[in-house]
This record gives structure tokens, C-alpha cells and sequence, in this order.
């Protein structure tokens, strides 16, 4: 008896440090790139919020800057329990995660905290968060779990009639359709909330993994169709939206200066201040005027006391960690691996290149944060739950590698001595039908991927 229980207790240690040696093989350039970003986030916000708490708090650590290090924690403690889990576990995860982002949603339009007419936030305990950062996550895991465990569209033969069609082939389409559904719902309930920034982020992560995942052409015309029709209502459903537009084009006149092009026109004079090199830390004016100088406009106080250098390192170290989860992407052998990476690097590439040129003056003020860099806690601890999902598919495809190098090993050793098996149960076997299987239906989807390989 006791020697059974020891057994046992020896197979689960071993399969525990076997789980945590997976674990292991992560990209370290992924977390690194990300502590950098965040620690020069909390940096910059210590600087652009500390002389306005100074004056109205005395001291000259400001909320902003307390939030951002506290979340930080937090968001990396959340970095490593998902870097942990199992890609099977997130996929399976992936549509309870959805619903709860649909419900949070609903809480905030119907009991939502209000802030400036925009109604983003929701209230719990005397914390408040705001539902759709996390969001983000949840749409892309939901896509990614959609679009890989898709099934090959059947063919539908040219003699079927209308009434058949409507009856057999519409129920299948819009069961196919769903995820695509929930996520234009969960859209419209964003811009509800008057927060089109992120309406706009969650439409790029929705049209760019449709295309990775291999949705059909007809299907991404009417997507595309759909999402330009609503664009174009709400730009115009509200009047300080197309007003908004037209005064970004003359945000310099007297009448705009110190109203709709406030914010803009002093990010873009702090900016040309600042030179190559910058004025030097904390010595920035523009921190003192500006209201949103440590999160929709973080750029404003990073070119005018960084510089022009100063920017261009920050924007270079987060595209440099977009294209590295590109670069995974394409590397991907499983589906759901590949499409997690694709939607991650999709949204801090479009939502840090939405900030840019709108701190440039590229586009009209939308407010969107810059991802790690601008203060918020929920966008934070949301992005490094995403990293912590990206390094776990890291990590399950190094197993895979590993896996098929082992198996391939033991196969040159099998056909070197001669054995075989002829029953073709054996684990050996059984690895490589599911090997097939997994490569098989990869070769179904991922044409995208496939191209991006040599």
C-alpha cells in the first residue's frame, strides 16, 4: 500500500516538474519588451502628474502614478498564472470569458459610472474598471477559439432550391456567424458608452483575425460592408463628432485654440519644444496645462523632455514587440496559437498607432490610450493578461517541437534495428496520428500563416 502511494506521489512530482519545464519555454523577449515599456510608462506618468498633485495633494506621487505600479503588479502577477495554463485550457476558457465580457458590458450601459458623458466605467466595492479593456482580451481569445475549431464549409450542391437553402444551409451560416455577431454587439454597447477609441481597436482585431482565420471573401465583403455603414452612422449620429472633424482642420484659428484644439495644438507645441533631445526630465510645461497629459497624451510629455530621440525609442520598443508577436504568428503550427499571437499584436499595433498620430495631429482627438505606456489600470493588467496567453502558446508550441523531434528520434532508432509494429496501437504510433491530424488540419486553415514561412 504504501509503496502504491509512494509510486503515485512520485508520478505526479514528475509530471509536475515536466509541467513547469514546458512552462519554461517561453520568449523572454516578449516580457521583456513589455517591463520596459511598463516601467517607462510609470516613469513619464510620475513626471506628467507629479507637479498638478504636487499643487493640489502635496506630494508629488499622483494617483495615476500609485495606480500604475500597483496594477503593474497586479497585471504580472496575472502574466504569470496564464503563462502557465495550457493552450487547451484557454481555448476551452476562451467563450465563458466572452460571456462574462458581454455581461460587464451590459452592467455598464444600463448601471455604468459616468465620467465627462462618457459612461465607461463600472463600480465595485469603491475600485472602479473599466469592462471594455478586458474586452479586448476576451474578443480575442473568443475569435481565436471560433476560428480553429472551425469545420470545413460543406459544399452546397448548385440544384438546391431557395426554400432548402433557407431551411438547411441558413441555420448552419448563422451558427458559423455567431462569433462575429456577439462581436459587433459588444461593439455597438462600447460606442453606447461614448468611447469610440476602443469601439475602433476591437473592429481591427475583428477584421484582421477574420482574415487570419480564413473567413470566406463573401464573408469579409459583408463584414467590411457593415462595418463601413455603422462607421459612417456613428461619426455622424452625433453632432460633436463631425464637428470634432471639421475643427481638427483648423484647431490653430483663435476660436479653436483654447477649445475643441486645446489638447492637440499644445501636444504638437510641446512636441517641436522638445527638440532632438528633449528638455530634460520633469522639466516639461506642458504636464502643467494639459489635462490628459498622462494618458491620451503621454506622448506630448515624452517628445518634449525625451525628445525627438526619446520617441522614437518608445515607438520603436512597441512595434519592435508587435512584430515579435508577428513573428510568432507565422511560426505557429496550431491554429489557435497562431490566431492569439495575429489578435495580440493586431491590438497593440493598431490602439499605439492610433495614439501616435492622434498626439501628432495625424487624426482628430478619438481618446485612446498608448499600450503600456499610458496610464490606466484596467488597459495594464488586461494587456499583460495577453501576454501571459501569448507566452502559453509559445510555450505549447515549443512542446509540439519537441514532441515531434522525440518522436522522430525514436522512429530513426526503431527503423535502424529493425522493429516494428504491426498492431499500430502503440503510444509511438498514436503520437504520430495526432501529430498528423493537428498537421493536417493546419494545412486546411492556415494558408495565411503558411505563406509568411519558408
Amino acid at each position: 500500500m504504501n509503496v502504491s502511494v509512494e509510486a503515485k506521489a512520485a508520478t505526479s512530482l514528475t509530471r509536475f516538474v515536466d509541467f513547469l519545464r514546458e512552462r519554461r519555454k517561453t520568449d523572454p523577449v516578449i516580457l521583456l519588451l513589455g517591463l520596459v515599456l511598463s516601467v517607462v510608462g510609470i516613469w513619464y506618468i510620475f513626471g506628467a502628474g507629479g507637479a498638478r498633485s504636487e499643487v493640489i495633494n502635496g506630494s508629488a506621487l499622483s494617483a495615476e502614478f500609485k495606480q500604475q505600479v500597483i496594477l503593474l503588479i497586479a497585471g504580472l502577477g496575472a502574466f504569470s498564472m496564464l503563462r502557465l495554463a495550457r493552450e487547451s485550457w484557454l481555448q476551452k476558457s476562451a467563450f465563458p470569458v466572452w460571456i462574462v465580457c458581454i455581461v460587464l458590458m451590459l452592467l455598464v450601459v444600463f448601471a455604468g459610472d459616468s465620467q465627462n458623458s462618457s459612461q465607461r466605467w463600472l463600480g465595485v466595492a469603491g475600485v472602479r474598471f473599466q469592462p471594455s479593456e478586458f474586452c479586448k482580451y476576451g474578443l480575442v481569445i473568443m475569435l481565436a477559439a471560433a476560428f480553429a475549431g472551425r469545420k470545413l464549409w460543406p459544399k452546397v450542391p448548385r440544384t438546391m432550391g431557395f426554400e432548402e437553402k433557407l431551411r438547411k444551409v441558413f441555420p448552419l451560416k448563422l451558427k458559423r456567424a455567431w462569433p462575429g455577431i456577439t462581436a459587433l454587439f459588444v461593439i455597438v454597447l462600447i460606442e453606447l458608452g461614448q468611447d469610440l477609441g476602443t469601439a475602433g481597436v476591437l473592429i481591427a482585431i475583428l477584421l484582421f483575425m477574420s482574415v487570419w482565420g480564413r473567413v470566406s471573401w463573401k464573408s469579409l465583403g459583408a463584414l467590411a460592408l457593415v462595418l463601413v455603414l455603422c462607421t459612417g452612422y456613428y461619426l455622424t449620429k452625433e453632432g460633436y463628432r463631425s464637428g470634432r472633424i471639421n475643427s481638427h482642420l483648423t484647431r490653430w484659428d483663435a476660436k479653436n485654440l483654447v477649445d475643441k484644439g486645446f489638447q492637440t495644438t499644445l501636444s504638437e507645441s510641446a512636441q517641436a519644444r522638445g527638440g532632438l533631445l528633449g528638455t530634460g526630465p520633469y522639466t516639461g510645461t506642458v504636464r502643467l496645462w494639459m489635462p490628459a497629459t498622462t494618458n491620451d497624451f503621454i506622448l506630448a510629455t515624452i517628445g518634449e523632455e525625451s525628445g525627438f530621440v526619446g520617441a522614437a525609442l518608445c515607438i520603436l520598443l512597441t512595434f519592435a514587440l508587435v512584430f515579435r508577436l508577428l513573428w510568432h504568428a507565422g511560426r505557429m503550427k496550431g491554429p489557435f496559437a497562431s490566431l492569439v499571437l495575429m489578435g495580440s499584436a493586431t491590438w497593440i499595433g493598431v490602439q499605439a498607432g492610433t495614439n501616435i498620430m492622434m498626439a501628432n495631429a495625424a487624426i482628430p482627438t478619438i481618446g485612446i490610450p498608448w499600450p503600456f505606456l499610458s496610464s490606466g489600470g484596467s488597459s495594464l493588467l488586461a494587456l499583460w493578461m495577453m501576454l501571459g496567453a501569448c507566452q502559453a502558446c509559445v510555450a505549447a508550441e515549443a512542446r509540439r517541437k519537441d514532441e515531434v523531434a522525440a518522436e522522430n528520434g525514436n522512429s530513426g532508432k526503431q527503423k535502424g534495428s529493425g522493429a516494428r509494429n504491426s498492431s499500430g496501437k502503440g503510444p509511438q504510433n498514436q503520437t504520430h496520428r495526432e501529430g498528423q491530424v493537428a498537421t493536417d488540419h493546419h494545412r486546411r486553415w492556415n494558408g495565411w500563416a503558411r505563406l509568411s514561412r519558408p
